[in-house]
């Protein structure tokens, strides 16, 4: 069969349509095709707007690139294939025509230059090769007043370079292509100045300059736009004041021109290309004010803030300076500069004459620097501010470096309590006073800082204000108040007795210039006080200094002062006339202070002035520790132990029992040691405490030789004669006549007895029988008569006479005596027979022997005593002669008796220059003295020596004077030199620390005596006080300005250095024998002999040490009491050559933690994951890192030290970003406040150390920083049986500069099919698993499907790319064309389509909805519906059907386990829909729509899917012409969703960790929440999520938004922003609504987050320790 043309013939039917094809040919609709399609004028490309050609079977007809308005000229471009889908633009062209330009004007070069009359220049740009955007330029000169302007341009289109692919070249007959004529380039330029005043009441005004350029002669090389001096163009310019500004705006568009041919109309038709305009705009602006301190400018005098701060007095030698609250209100602040000077004094006041250094511009982002000083001194900073505009403000801070300072103390000065007694040293107030008032004048100084007047005010500097000098601080530009470089002094006290009674903590001493301090104390007699006084400077060192007083005001106690004779006490009357049988007896105490000395004196007054017997100052009977040491040690005293306690001073024994020696100057006074009977004597005692207060007691004694007269005893009664005989048992006595005319009668005595009784048994009588009576008198003295024995007589006898001369010094030959020159003569003697048979004794001085009148001195009458004394004898010094006693019995017989011959010394001996040195040799303690020491001429014999031992020169209180021992080293001699006594020997242990002297005593015959003291012998038990032993590195020792400190580790092998200090003995040299060892104390590796005491340092070299080693230095010091040992505490070696292993830095923190979202619309966990080393980051401001060590490098690695490092965007080169900063022994680090560039990689690096000693850096891998989106591109998709094919532009990084690493920074990709109208989603966000890369910026991948896709409704596939921090872009595309302008519709809606009505207003509740209503044959207006809140009525409609009547049914859908997107989910066939076994409700209707109705009883119910089937039969509708057949229908809604309630929220939290609220980023924020659920977990809803979307507020306030305002975030979980200025200590508010896909919403709320991008500040305050003194050694307490 064929077909003419197009038809068949009448009777047959025409050729099938092919669309835009004018001429069909067929001969059976198999074999249709095109023969000519429309406006093909010519066929061939060019001449054809559509063309049959592409198929092989011309069957179609394809649009071509032409000059149809409905098609596409694509020129300049190329179609490489004729038809418009193969139409690629010339790159730099757009649009559907490829007439839109898409590429600026390249501005080559621009520069406007200011010009002075002096030739002052100001340009802008910066570089005028490079003029983009560009800031404010800022200037202070008034004196511009000319202005050029140089501008030159390009615009030639990528595509028309030398590298680029041009279209084909226009055809200006039209014969070749339908474009006739093209250009391109610059068409437009113009240049404007506005000149804006500061002043807003002033008038701006504004200069145009037009450049070349049109659009029918466009320019695209070497465009000039210039206003040039050389061509006299140059712009004037006015007078410009503050805040004027100059901005020169260059505008330059790009455009042109084609023309083509109209092929249908053969004419040419002009079309201009669609330009782009690019603009330049550069702004100078002036500015004439200077920087300024906003607290200095609003305060004034009165401002707290110091414009720079630093510590201004400090031994620190890293000097950090901060600044804040500068300001430039206009032009602001550029940078910041200083200059460091050494401060000198000129002899008035400190100047800037040493400068040191300047820094480097401190960018105006700064507020903090540092530098070092490395010599102690004064210094001062000018600190200037420099704002855009060159005006500039300088402030002035100065400080004290100080590392060495200390202060001492000064000698001869001392701190002493005024109120202190001079004579006690001021050790004790003997005042009752409680106002002390401490002095310490001159005693503290800081040498250096007074010498070197480093606290003198400093002179005005002349480029600094005032008001901006240094005037905060500590250290100020005035004189700073100082005593000799003290600034600060403090006083404390303490009062004990013996419990502390009160005290008070240090107290600052308000005026410290009058070093002196008022105390109020209350204290009692008896108590210490302890006072302390800390001097300190200006750089807090300090010296501590006290001092102890006490307090007694009361005088030692004296009592019981009496004599005694055997067991008598009490006595007054001494029996003998030889004072040293006398006893003295007394009491005497003190309890507050003790007794420090006692003294008797013996003496009469017979001539009315004093003469001395006798005296000698006693021990105090103390030294004792305590009472039980005091019992023991006087437990032998004469009346035993009587011991009491003071609280500080010791124990002492109260009773003195004194029998007096005759010793010169310690005792009874040679020649003076005799009495005289019947004489008054006194006695007195004086007794000094330690508080130097005097108690003085006087006692009068009698001396009486004589017993009483006796009297007559008579046998019987009184009155009565006496009786010899009696008969009685009871005997009776009575006496009379006794008498004693001295000192009378004490008391009597008697006994009766059968015999007389002798004297000395009359005294110790006791009963017995009596035959006779026996009675015995006693004197005062307690004298006894002899016995008087009644009825005996007394016959005289021969009387021999006995003298017995006990004042004569010993004889040391048979005829010569030496006796002293004396005024008297006193000699006695004893009668070898009774006394009452001797009439008188007779006394005299011859010159010859046994004279019997003597010439000297004639006989004297003694008065019948065997005593007399001979007052001033005329006796001559070297005269010899003879004493002559006579005695004259009563019978008259006389006796004369002599001694002598005896001569006058009256020359003592003399004590030449010389000295007593003491020593002790092992417990022995020897004197020696020369030879000569000791001379007596006059005295041809051996003088007797003796020594004796005191606590002070010429004391005797330890041991009194005895004859010379010899031991050890000392060998007995003549005359001796030495002397040597065993201190075991002494009555008491000598005392550490105590002063002793040995006194020598020389006696020549006549009595007469020297002494001589020694030099002090200092009785030093203690060893030396150990110190300090440091391993310090050599430099240390050889650099005195370095400090000396004690080091742990070391890197050097070949020597050891060591330091000492402290180490001490008050009293003795020391010296020093150094070693190292192995072990403490050991010297196994090398070691000295001895250093001498001035050394304090020593260094060891040509050593041999191990590495990873410990050694030890130790210190034996050595004086001749002992020595003591002391190591350091070592020092270990260590490699530091090599790294060390197994440390690893890694960026992040420390946690593996994984977080799991309760409920996600992702199959991926899309909330970034905590790892233990991250390579990427988003945020700008902080880096955080962590490492660890390994156990055995703990002991060593004591410090750390962290850097930063950045990556060169090209490259593996690093660069430093931030320099080493300390931070102790903590294993991590987070930095804040930084400004990280995105797109760079940083790197922490560390650098482990013990002490100063470092291992070789280690680096993290390095964190890379990306914030920005990734860039999407397109995004293609294909529908193919069961499967979609999916072809995506690779997102990419736009901060990376390599192209491949912006590539690999996405993580992953996901992909979704959403709802085209709803933007629901049908399915959980899935992972691209099986993607391919198809060319260097696309990939593909496939989705298989297993159903057929429902298409009645439009749908997308969105993929979504996230990058390694978490941060995602998305892009989407239709998967069929849901919009076609153009040709066939690629979306077909259901027939019967779900719809809702209005809200029924009458009703209160929510769920209740109206009724729908559609005009017969009409369109439905209304997209297809999912969900509706009402739970009363179900509607739909049906608009595109005529067949006039319907069955519906309305059926629930119970089972239903495709997905959503499938077909098999959405299209349900029924024929009969009233049969369903589902059906809930169904009827019939001649309406294209139907509304179902349920009562409250028979709602609707929530969650639960409804679907509306309608079936027609088939019918037909009859036209005037031709009748209409309508096909049977049996169609169904894809179902409604019952949705009656808002979202349930989950929760929602920021960061990654919802149990922290902090974050150190102050740029990013990262939310994440769980997923909030509506109406899918029914699962019977058209979508995956009854959520429609996010939507993400942040405010600094609850409910606020002022960070993030409500920004739609669609469907996830997680959102992170980016780029942020959040503020310190500042929280923020989160706020996360989630809306469903019926527009209701749920808002929850998360904590907020506090931004903490700052370490913990330090108040400033010292560390206290716990009290003044350590008692536990393993633990301190501090705050």
């Amino acid at each position: 069969m064929s077909c003419s043309k197009t038809k068949f013939d009448r009777t047959l039917s025409v050729c099938p349509q092919i669309a835009n094809c004018n001429h069909r040919r067929c001969s059976n609709p198999g074999d249709n095709y095109c023969e000519w399609c429309q406006y093909e004028i010519v066929d061939k490309q060019y001449w054809r707007a559509y063309t049959r050609h592409k198929d092989g079977h011309m069957k179609e007809c394809r649009k071509t690139c032409s000059w149809r308005s409905d098609s596409t000229r694509c020129y300049p471009g190329n179609c490489t294939d004729e038809v418009t889908q193969s139409c690629v633009c010339t790159d730099g062209f757009g649009g559907n025509h490829c007439d839109t330009i898409t590429e600026e004007t390249s501005v080559l070069y621009a520069e406007i230059k200011l010009h002075t009359s002096t030739n002052e220049i100001l340009t802008t740009p910066k570089d005028p090769n490079d003029p983009g955007s560009e800031p404010t330029k800022w200037t202070n000169n008034k004196h511009f007043g000319e202005a050029e302007i140089e501008i030159r341009a390009k615009y030639v289109a990528s595509g028309y370079s030398t590298t680029g692919t041009p279209p084909p070249p226009p055809d200006p007959i039209g014969d070749n292509h339908y474009i006739t004529d093209f250009n391109h380039g610059i068409i437009y330029g113009l240049i404007t100045v506005d000149y804006i005043r500061g002043n807003p009441d002033a008038n701006n005004t504004f200069l145009q300059f037009s450049c070349p350029g049109n659009e029918d002669s466009p320019i695209n090389v070497n465009y000039d736009c210039s206003r040039l001096r050389h061509n006299n163009s140059q712009v004037i310019l006015p007078t410009f004041h503050h805040s004027d500004q100059l901005v020169f705006s260059l505008v330059v568009t790009n455009g042109g021109f084609l023309k083509y041919m109209n092929r249908e109309t053969s004419t040419e038709i002009r079309s201009s290309l669609i330009g782009l305009t690019s603009r330049r705009s550069y702004i100078i602006q002036w500015d004439y004010i200077k920087p300024y301190h906003t607290c200095l400018n609003t305060f004034g005098v009165n401002c707290t803030i110091p414009p720079l701060e630093l510590q201004d007095a400090t031994n620190a030698s890293t000097i950090s300076l901060t600044w804040r609250q500068w300001s430039d209100d206009l032009a602001g602040i550029e940078f910041y500069q200083y200059e460091l000077y050494e401060l000198q004094y000129d002899g008035s006041s400190l100047k800037e004459n040493n400068f040191i250094s300047a820094s480097d511009r401190i960018p105006h982002t700064h507020s903090q620097s540092e530098f070092n000083v490395t010599t102690p001194g004064m210094y001062s900073i000018i600190f200037t501010v420099f704002d855009k505009a060159g005006n500039h403000k300088s402030t002035r801070s100065v400080f004290l470096f100080d590392d060495e300072s200390v202060v001492e103390t000064t000698p001869g000065t001392r701190i002493i309590v005024t109120e202190s007694t001079a004579n006690t040293n001021y050790t004790w107030v003997v005042q009752n006073m409680t106002h002390l008032h401490v002095s310490w004048t001159g005693r503290f100084t800081n040498e250096r800082h007074h010498v070197r007047h480093w606290l003198e005010q400093l002179a005005p500097n002349k480029h600094v204000d005032k008001l901006y000098d240094d005037n905060f601080g500590v250290r100020k530009i005035d004189w700073f108040t100082n005593v000799l470089g003290v600034v600060k002094f403090d006083v404390n006290y303490t009062v004990t007795g013996p419990d502390v009674t009160s005290f008070l903590e240090y107290k600052n001493v308000d005026e410290i210039l009058q070093e002196l301090e008022v105390l109020e104390v209350s204290w009692e007699d008896g108590q210490k006080l302890d006072i302390s006084v800390k001097a300190t400077d200006i750089v807090w060192e300090f010296i501590e200094e006290s001092i102890t007083v006490y307090k007694d005001t009361s005088q030692p106690m004296i009592e019981n002062l009496w004599l005694s004779r055997d067991s008598k006490e009490e006595l007054y009357v001494h029996h003998i006339e030889d004072f040293s049988k006398m006893t003295i007896e007394w009491d005497t105490f003190d309890y507050h202070s003790g007794i420090d000395s006692v003294h008797w004196r013996l003496y009469d007054n017979f001539t009315g002035s004093d003469t001395l017997h006798g005296q000698s100052h006693l021990i105090a009977q103390g030294q004792t520790e305590n009472i039980t040491a005091c019992d023991l040690k006087y437990g032998d005293s004469p009346r035993g132990s009587d011991c009491y306690c003071t609280l500080y001073h010791g124990c002492f024994h109260r009773h003195f029992h004194v029998q007096p020696k005759i010793v010169n100057g310690s005792g009874l006074t040679p020649g003076k040691d005799n009495g005289v009977h019947d004489s008054d004597y006194f006695i007195t005692v004086t007794v000094i405490n330690k508080a130097r207060l005097k108690t003085v007691l006087t006692k009068k004694i009698t001396i009486d030789t004589s017993a009483p007269q006796p009297g007559i005893v008579h046998d019987g009664l009184p009155d009565n004669p006496e009786i010899d005989y009696q008969q009685n048992l009871q005997l009776h006595v009575y006496w009379n006549g006794f008498f004693d005319p001295e000192s009378g009668v004490k008391y009597y005595k008697y006994v009766f007895s059968d015999h007389c009784w002798e004297r000395k048994n009359l005294i110790n009588v006791s009963l017995g029988s009596e035959t006779f009576n026996t009675f015995a008198s006693f004197t005062a003295s307690n004298e006894v008569p002899s016995s008087l024995v009644d009825d005996i007589d007394i016959y005289p006898k021969s009387m021999i006479a006995v003298l017995d001369c006990e004042s004569l010094a010993d004889q040391s030959s048979s005829f010569l005596s030496i006796l002293l020159r004396t005024s008297q003569l006193l000699m006695s003697w004893q009668s070898g027979t009774g006394d009452d048979l001797v009439y008188d004794y007779e006394a005299g001085l011859s010159t010859t022997k046994s004279s019997a009148a003597p010439d000297i001195v004639p006989f004297r009458s003694t008065k019948h005593h065997n005593h007399f004394r001979f007052n001033n004898p005329d006796l001559d010094e070297g005269k010899l002669f003879y004493v002559i006693i006579k005695s004259i019995s009563k019978a008259g017989v006389e006796g004369i008796q002599n001694i002598g011959p005896i001569i006058i010394d009256a020359s003592s001996p003399r004590v030449y220059n010389g000295r007593i040195d003491v020593k002790l040799e092992t417990d022995v303690l020897v004197a020696n003295w020369s030879g000569t020491l000791f001379v007596d001429e006059e005295d041809p014999y051996p003088m007797t020596y003796e020594y004796a031992i005191g606590s002070f020169k010429y004391g005797t209180d330890i041991l009194d004077f005895s004859p010379l021992s010899f031991m050890k080293t000392c060998h007995q001699t003549k005359p001796p030199i030495c002397t040597a006594i065993e201190t075991k020997d002494l009555p008491w242990s000598l005392h550490a620390d105590e002063e002793y002297y040995i006194t020598i005593k020389v006696t020549n015959l006549a009595g007469l005596t020297a002494t001589h003291t020694s030099e002090p012998y200092k009785h030093y038990t203690q060893l030396p006080e150990p110190g300090v032993v440091f391993d310090v590195d050599k430099a240390s020792i050889t650099d005195k300005l370095k400090e000396t400190r004690d080091v742990d580790f070391t890197d050097v092998v070949d020597s050891f250095s060591l330091a000492w200090r402290g180490f001490y003995h008050p009293h003795l040299l020391l010296q020093y024998k150094l070693c190292v060892g192995t072990i403490p104390e050991g010297c196994d590796i090398a070691e000295t002999i001895t250093v001498d005491a001035s050394s304090t340092s020593y260094t060891f070299n040509n050593l041999l040490l191990k590495k990873s080693e410990t050694y030890y230095a130790s210190v034996e010091a050595i004086s001749i009491k002992g020595s003591v040992v002391v190591s350091s505490d070592g020092v270990t070696v260590l490699d530091t050559s090599t790294p060390l292993i197994g440390i690893i830095v890694s960026d992040g923190v420390n946690c593996s933690d994984k977080l799991t979202l309760q409920s996600s619309h992702h199959i991926m966990n899309p909330v970034p994951q905590c790892d233990e080393d991250i390579n990427f980051q988003s945020s700008t401001t902080m880096l955080k890192a962590y490492w660890s060590t390994q156990s055995t490098s703990n002991t060593f690695l004591q410090n750390a030290y962290w850097g930063v490092d950045e990556k060169s965007p090209v490259g593996d080169y690093w660069t430093e970003y931030l320099d080493f900063n300390y931070i102790g022994n903590h294993h991590r680090m987070t930095i804040g406040n930084l400004n990280l560039e995105p797109g760079l990689t940083y790197r922490i690096k560390v650098k482990l150390c013990g002490d100063d000693i470092c291992f070789p850096v280690i680096y993290s891998n390095g964190v890379t920083v990306l914030t920005n989106k990734p860039v999407a591109g397109g995004l293609s998709v294909t529908l193919e049986t069961h499967k979609l094919s999916v072809t995506c532009e690779r997102m990419y990084d736009p901060d990376l500069e390599d192209t491949q690493e912006a590539f690999d920074a996405i993580e992953k990709y996901e992909w979704t099919l959403i709802d085209g109208n709803s933007g629901g989603m049908y399915i959980k966000w899935q992972n691209v698993n099986n993607s391919k890369i198809t060319n260097a910026t696309h990939f593909s991948f496939d989705i298989q499907l297993s159903d057929d896709i429902s298409l009645h409704k439009c749908k997308r596939i969105s993929v979504k790319g996230t990058n390694k921090v978490g941060i995602a872009s998305e892009v989407s595309t239709d998967i069929k064309l849901c919009d076609v302008d153009d040709g066939p519709r690629q979306i077909h809606p259901k027939v019967v389509i779900d719809a809702r009505g209005q809200k029924d207003t009458s009703s209160a509740a929510e769920t209740q909805g109206m009724s729908i209503h559609l005009e017969t044959n009409t369109e439905w207006d209304f997209p297809d519906i999912d969900y509706t809140p009402y739970n009363n009525i179900i509607s739909a409609v049906w608009p595109t059907l005529r067949h006039g009547l319907y069955t519906w049914g309305l059926i629930q859908v119970k089972d239903n386990y495709a997905d959503r997107y499938y077909k098999s989910f959405t299209d349900m066939s029924i024929k009969d829909p009233c049969s369903h076994p589902d059906v809930l409700s169904c009827g019939i209707t001649d309406e294209q729509y139907v509304n179902v109705v349920f009562n409250k009883t028979n709602s609707l119910r929530h969650g639960h899917r409804y679907i509306v089937c309608i079936h027609a039969n088939k019918s037909e509708i009859k036209y005037e012409k031709w009748t209409e057949t309508l096909e049977e229908v049996y169609e169904c809604s894809d179902g409604v969703t019952v949705d009656l309630t808002p979202p349930s929220s989950g929760q929602v939290w920021v960061g990654n960790n919802p149990n922290s609220n902090y974050q150190t980023s102050s740029s990013d924020i990262s939310i994440t929440w769980d997923s909030f659920i509506d109406v899918e977990e029914h699962d019977k809803a058209m979508h995956s999520t009854g959520i429609s979307k996010y939507v993400v507020s942040v405010g600094s306030t609850e409910n606020g938004k002022d960070v993030i305002d409500s920004v739609n975030v669609g469907i996830t979980n997680h959102v992170s922003f980016h780029g942020l200025n959040l503020q310190n200590g500042h929280q923020y508010f989160v706020k996360l609504t989630g809306f469903d896909l019926l527009n209701r919403s749920t808002t929850v709320y998360g904590s907020p987050i506090t931004v903490d991008i700052t370490p913990p500040d330090t108040t400033g305050k010292s560390i206290t320790v716990d009290g003044r003194h350590m008692t536990n050694a393993s633990q301190i307490n501090a705050w």
